[in-house]
């Protein structure tokens, strides 16, 4: 057999109910069933069927109404319950689908007849369906390839290797809006698996960069994503994949504000966040600082930059300071004013003040370097390699006196104004720095958990002893924090029954949870969606 992503692996049969008894949390397990189910009572016989399922190979849906769930993602509503009557919900339980259609005549061989019997009858054949469709994409039509997949998924849901295979089908057969259309029906049965959301983003990259999707549609994609998995432990790639679409369509307060939402949430790419973050800021690109910063922290920016033009060599009541001040908020401002001080410094000597502010004044149409006027390089502290000065700015940036020579002051304010940039900077990595390290903390904390669970997908085989248990004392200790943390909770349940997705204890467990906490219409639909 293979797992999800295509790789070889052996495939024993599911654990038996009796080798992994529920948690002792759930041992009221039928009577939370027989609550939460606002349906006709099943018989024994509906209710062996129902728990056989839970132990064989099905893999279920797990979309809820539960907090923290994406808008678009349908539940089950409590009206759609009522009146389910024991022989719908036995079918529901049974999880009886349509089957595969007839292959097209160039899959006529034994061999794939027989694979399509065996899973025609047993539905959780996972085995000979990962077979079946091995043969179909090696010489079945695009349509026979199609048809098995879907079926397949729709007994697996969960195996996101298969969407993927399906929408890039889907794209390269049709078109790229074909492929996001498998992706949004993945989104409805699949919405906690991060590698589905992924790879549904860089389809949704894709379509951009080919006109087929405008940037809100993008981004409402990833939006979507971290909303549905962005808590999740492996989501790092997701926040940095949407951190670099923010920053290419330069969206800074956007920017600004994912940085914000990325950076706490502990992740185990936390780290390579914080180090983009950096990169960004010292870097040659680095947007308008204040653009990056909340309302309340561009005011403590601007009072920052105030400080420091205050002091000495360019006094509070001197021009430039009072054009550093009324502008601190506009890093551009800073660099034209800086490449302007540069100007003067180089030309010291040759240009009185009043000359160097006639000459900008008058008529230009050749080039700075044609005018020997090109600034040196000031990339490395500035941002912008050739930013220019408009002539109406320069007075209010050399102060017009006579007193200190004209190169003097200009070296001042360009001095002034390197300080003031690295100090707007150091000031915004110490913010963000701060809110790096407080996360930093819960993450190794996690890690103790984390690094005990190697299988983070949905797979037919048996988990081991070992995670079993990590995913039970994970379970517990974040529903026993204080102050509890219900949306870390739901996405760690959501997590869980993707791994331990034919563990019943699992699924009994959040019910218990969702029951304790008074929300049975989620419970309901929890136990429901889980029999499909």
């Amino acid at each position: 057999g293979k797992d999800v992503c295509g790789q070889e692996s052996a495939l024993p049969l599911s654990r038996p109910a009796a080798e992994h008894p529920p948690n002792k949390d759930t041992t009221t397990s039928s009577d939370v069933l027989l609550q939460t189910m606002s349906v006709v009572k099943p018989s024994d016989t509906t209710g062996a069927a129902y728990q056989q399922d839970f132990e064989s190979g099905a893999c279920r849906n797990m979309n809820t109404a539960s907090e923290g769930n994406d808008a678009n993602v349908r539940s089950t509503t409590a009206g759609e319950l009522v009146g389910l009557d024991s022989e719908t919900l036995l079918l529901c339980v049974a999880g009886i689908k349509n089957g595969l259609p007839p292959f097209s005549p160039g899959l006529a061989v034994q061999e794939v007849e027989r694979l399509r019997s065996i899973v025609l009858d047993n539905p959780r054949a996972f085995v000979e369906w990962l077979r079946l469709i091995g043969l179909v994409e090696e010489g079945g039509s695009v349509e026979d390839v199609r048809a098995t997949y879907t079926c397949f998924l729709d007994e697996f849901p969960l195996c996101w290797g298969y969407w993927k295979r399906l929408a890039d089908l889907e794209a390269r057969s049709q078109s790229l809006a074909a492929g996001l259309a498998v992706y949004e029906r993945a989104a409805r049965v699949a919405a906690p698996c991060v590698d589905l959301w992924v790879h549904f983003c860089d389809l949704g990259i894709m379509a951009l960069s080919q006109n087929e999707l405008t940037n809100d549609a993008a981004q409402s994609v990833f939006e979507r994503a971290v909303q549905a998995v962005g808590r999740d432990w492996r989501a790092g790639p997701l926040w940095e994949r949407y951190l670099q679409f923010l920053e290419s369509i330069q969206d800074w307060r956007g920017l600004g504000e994912c940085f914000r939402r990325a950076l706490a949430v502990p992740t185990d790419g936390l780290a390579a966040i914080h180090v983009r973050l950096r990169s960004l800021v010292v870097g040659d690109a680095c947007p308008p600082l204040e653009k990056l910063c909340t309302v309340e922290e561009a005011a403590e920016l601007e009072a920052v930059s105030a400080a420091c033009v205050g002091m000495e060599g360019v006094g509070p009541g001197s021009a430039a300071a009072n054009h550093l001040t009324n502008g601190i908020a506009d890093s551009a401002s800073l660099r034209m004013a800086a490449a302007a001080a540069s100007c003067a410094e180089k030309e010291e000597g040759e240009l009185s003040d009043g000359e160097l502010e006639e000459e900008f004044e008058m008529p230009n149409t050749s080039t700075p370097s044609q005018q020997g006027l090109e600034p040196p390089p000031l990339s490395h502290l500035l941002g912008h390699s050739h930013a220019t000065v408009p002539p109406q700015r320069l007075n209010s940036v050399v102060p017009a006196t006579a007193a200190p020579p004209a190169g003097t002051v200009a070296a001042d304010v360009l001095k002034r104004l390197q300080q003031t940039m690295q100090s707007n900077r150091k000031w915004f990595l110490d913010v963000r720095e701060q809110q790096f390290q407080a996360t930093l903390v819960e993450v190794e904390f996690l890690r103790q958990f984390e690094q005990h669970l190697p299988r983070p997908y949905f797979h037919n085989r048996q988990l081991s002893d070992s995670q079993l248990e990590t995913w039970r004392r994970y379970l517990e200790f974040e529903e026993s924090r204080q102050p509890r943390d219900e949306q870390r909770l739901h996405a760690l349940f959501r997590r869980c029954l993707i791994a331990a997705n034919n563990y019943f204890e699992f699924w009994l467990r959040y019910v218990a949870m969702l029951v304790h906490s008074g929300d049975q219409v989620a419970a309901r639909d929890l136990l429901l969606n889980g029999c499909k």
